[in-house]
């Protein structure tokens, strides 16, 4: 998702000067890829993409680094290079599309841990995250393999390809590089494969691992495609980028990073700062500073009053963003005020019909009207949020989690525990397929299936979900004090306290108080409430070890 925004955004001189100044800057000591940099800045077209990406230069160097750490700096900036990588080698493919099957080989030092992923994968799929590199010759292939230690292993793929299948993009580069005798072919982003077989190949002491070039997924690729396609309309590639980071990804910090590098290159009149101001906004609430999460959304909405002529959708969605920030901050009747101005625009004044921001303030009321305690009402608006998005998104996508676990919460509120658990576990189910392994809203679920389980006395079950959120919730929010992970030890501790193990039930509450007090406000009405009843709690404590 992430590359085809950058290949979305704009592509012009000022975007490549961009790149190579942060190339120079990275070499800044290295006379020799400096000198490549200005022959590329003085003799670049984007018909010789290939043959510079071949040359194994800086340019090489730094754009796979990008791909394999998912370096999202570094891949924005070279945004200029990726689009014409991409668009030559899909022209490149069309050359071979009615050459039949290729069969082509690469070799590669595969650390063991990601190489027994790969054994016990058979059957599966697995995707590309970078241009891969292969060749028609097997000897080449052997060439790349060095000898194998306690950490690696030597990996010889085989791969068959047919070219003229639709989601397959490579090319045979060998008269565009810079090294012919290679004969490589170059497979495009993103490349999926079938893993078909892992066997041991004794008379080369390596392991062989044959895969198909596959358009498995295309479809649910192409659904994804074009609810972006949209989104990106709505908004813009360069905002979407940042979105996507933080929404879909649970990347907090890089989100942060990357709207910071906007806000510091773009124009003070650019057409996106709103949209910027208003994504930092989302940042800051989902990191717990809801203070200055509130100060970027009234910019945003600031303005964006004053552009002419006024979207009321855009003016829709900063009037939701300050009903999340105000719910977060304790404050439910502002925040349904903004919510229901919000959804007045939506219902009133957008001519276009149903836009998921339209349902994401369907499901922000649902929350709010929980928090009141109004649970019809909640159901009522979480129920109509999930039916758009299901017209609106693809089968599994991640925000359809999120409604289902909203769907749940309705019937924990209930007391119907396996309803509620049903939802959740749909929800999570979701989230396992499409979620990074570490993201907020996995987390939350998982947070929700473990009060379930406290909820039917199941102990270990609750004790276990409770240390895998928090856990993840500590890992996403780099430890610091959050109000995500306070409610997590007030979790542990209300577990405990349900075991009646006081000592350690106090010890998480006391945590969890101890944590509230730096992240939240002081006028928030969890402290004053968490605050007296720790103090009930411990005197009963203590009363009970008296008497007994």
């Amino acid at each position: 998702m992430l590359i085809y925004v950058l290949k979305q955004m704009p592509h012009d001189d000022r975007t490549m000067h961009e790149m190579l100044d942060q190339c120079a800057e990275y070499y800044q000591n290295n006379q020799t890829e400096l000198a490549k940099i200005e022959q590329f800045r003085t003799t670049y077209t984007s018909d010789r993409a290939i043959n510079w990406y071949t040359d194994e230069c800086f340019l090489y160097k730094l754009l796979n680094q990008a791909l394999r750490t998912e370096d999202i700096q570094l891949l924005y900036s070279f945004r200029f290079f990726i689009i014409d990588l991409c668009a030559e080698l899909e022209r490149e493919s069309e050359k071979i599309k009615n050459e039949g099957h290729l069969t082509v080989y690469r070799g590669q030092m595969m650390h063991k841990e990601e190489f027994h992923k790969l054994q016990h994968s058979i059957g599966g799929l697995i995707s590309t995250n970078g241009f891969f590199s292969t060749s028609r010759d097997i000897n080449i292939a052997f060439g790349f393999l060095t000898k194998s230690n306690s950490t690696n292993e030597r990996v010889l793929f085989e791969i068959q390809a047919d070219p003229s299948i639709l989601g397959v993009i490579c090319a045979d580069i060998s008269s565009l590089g810079s090294m012919p005798w290679e004969r490589e072919v170059l497979f495009s982003l993103n490349t999926v494969f079938q893993i078909v077989s892992v066997n041991t190949d004794s008379t080369h002491d390596a392991w062989k691992v044959q895969l198909v070039a596959s358009d498995q997924g295309a479809q649910k690729v192409n659904e994804y495609v074009k609810w972006l396609q949209i989104e990106i309309d709505y908004s813009s590639p360069l905002v979407y980028f940042g979105r996507l980071l933080w929404s879909e990804f649970g990347q907090l910090t890089q989100a942060e990073n990357y709207f910071k590098m906007l806000l510091d290159t773009l124009p003070v009149d650019h057409p996106d700062m709103a949209s910027v101001n208003l994504e930092f906004s989302h940042v800051y609430d989902e990191k717990g500073d809801y203070d200055l999460a509130l100060q970027y959304s009234e910019r945003a909405l600031h303005i964006r009053q004053q552009q002419k002529p006024i979207v009321p959708h855009r003016l829709a969605a900063c009037l939701n963003s300050m009903g999340v920030i105000y719910r977060h901050k304790g404050d439910l009747d502002r925040a349904l005020d903004y919510y229901q101005q919000s959804l007045t625009i939506y219902e009133n004044e957008v001519s276009s019909g149903k836009h998921l921001h339209h349902a994401n303030t369907l499901r922000n009321l649902g929350g709010v009207h929980k928090d009141k305690g109004n649970f019809d009402i909640a159901l009522d608006y979480f129920t109509r949020a999930y039916e758009m998005y299901q017209e609106l998104l693809p089968a599994d996508h991640p925000r359809l989690a999120d409604a289902l676990s909203n769907i749940g919460s309705i019937y924990h509120h209930r007391e119907d525990f396996d309803q509620a658990l049903d939802f959740y576990q749909q929800a999570l189910d979701i989230q396992e397929k499409n979620c990074l392994d570490d993201h907020l809203q996995k987390a939350n679920t998982i947070r929700n299936i473990a009060l379930i389980y406290r909820d039917k006395k199941d102990w270990n079950n609750a004790m276990n979900y409770c240390d895998r959120a928090l856990t993840m919730y500590r890992r996403l929010l780099s430890d610091i004090p959050h109000p995500n992970i306070a409610v997590c030890y007030g979790d542990i501790g209300n577990v405990y306290e349900k075991m009646e193990n006081w000592d350690q039930a106090i010890d998480y509450y006391q945590r969890q108080l101890e944590m509230e007090e730096q992240c939240l406000s002081v006028d928030h009405p969890h402290l004053a409430l968490h605050s007296r009843f720790l103090t009930n709690l411990a005197a009963w404590s203590v009363s009970r070890h008296i008497i007994f």
